[in-house]
């Protein structure tokens, strides 16, 4: 039985409160990765943020991943939340860590998975579309396989799209179509 996906594109507590509000419903525990981040050192200021997020709906039971080599049972956490920041660093680190099998394995047998900006585009079919938004992706970790999880039905995700791109969005679907 899959899980469900939650998937936003990040932002303050105001943007997603209505998407936090199902997200929390739904869920008894959350495991929070931000490592998307750009830096480790902010990793204790990411929790901070999303705790207040999460405490505007009377949630509290956070536990917070920084290393994803550490031996964790994600079958103790209902929901896994992935904070937003640099696609290309996250995946890469999943990847490397064997963290996206595990994440695979645990939203197909039931587990909830949110994903907030970098963390809902990884969940696509490819990430490349981390390039197209207002505050686009640098790929400053090399990372040469686009392809992302694949988790929402063989779709790409956008964040942060905003109507002054649409050209950009239609081209790179055209560009998309003559390679399938």
């Amino acid at each position: 039985m899959q899980g469900k996906i939650f998937l936003s594109g990040g932002g303050d507590e105001k943007k997603s409160f209505f998407i936090d509000e199902l997200f929390t419903h739904s869920v008894k525990n959350i495991l929070y990765i931000p490592l998307a981040w750009t830096s480790d050192n902010e990793y204790k200021n990411c929790l901070k943020w999303f705790k207040k997020c999460m405490a505007q709906h009377k949630f509290s039971n956070i536990t917070m991943l920084t290393d994803l080599n550490k031996k964790i049972d994600l079958n103790k956490f209902s929901a896994i939340y992935i904070g937003g920041g640099n696609s290309f660093k996250l995946l890469k680190l999943f990847r490397s860590s064997g963290f996206d099998k595990k994440l695979i394995s645990f939203n197909k047998n039931g587990g909830i998975v949110y994903g907030g900006s970098a963390g809902a585009i990884i969940l696509g079919k490819n990430i490349s579309t981390s390039r197209l938004c207002k505050f686009p992706d640098n790929n400053e970790v090399n990372l040469k396989d686009l392809n992302g999880l694949d988790l929402i039905f063989n779709n790409d995700l956008q964040c942060h799209f905003e109507e002054n791109q649409l050209n950009e969005h239609i081209n790179y679907v055209k560009k998309i179509k003559e390679i399938l």
